[in-house]
């Protein structure tokens, strides 16, 4: 018997003046020696001026590490 399953996560912070956000680690994806296959991954991230570098810890996980490299400006 197969389980499909669809996870969303969105996350919204909004500020009254500009800031700056520093380095972001995000931890969103399988190990990979898991067993259970991934159909889909999608990350967007905004705003759009950022640089992303994946990267793997010590046992393998995968870690997305995001540096915005200005100020944010209100809306």
């Amino acid at each position: 018997m197969t389980i499909k399953v669809g996870i969303t996560h969105h996350a919204e912070n909004k500020y009254d003046k500009a800031i700056q956000l520093d380095l972001h680690i995000f931890r969103l994806r399988r190990a990979p020696h898991s067993r259970t296959p991934i159909k889909n991954y999608l990350l967007k991230i905004y705003p759009d001026n950022h640089f992303i570098n994946w990267l793997q810890d010590s046992v393998g996980n995968y870690l997305i590490r995001v540096v915005f490299p200005k100020k944010l400006k209100t809306k």
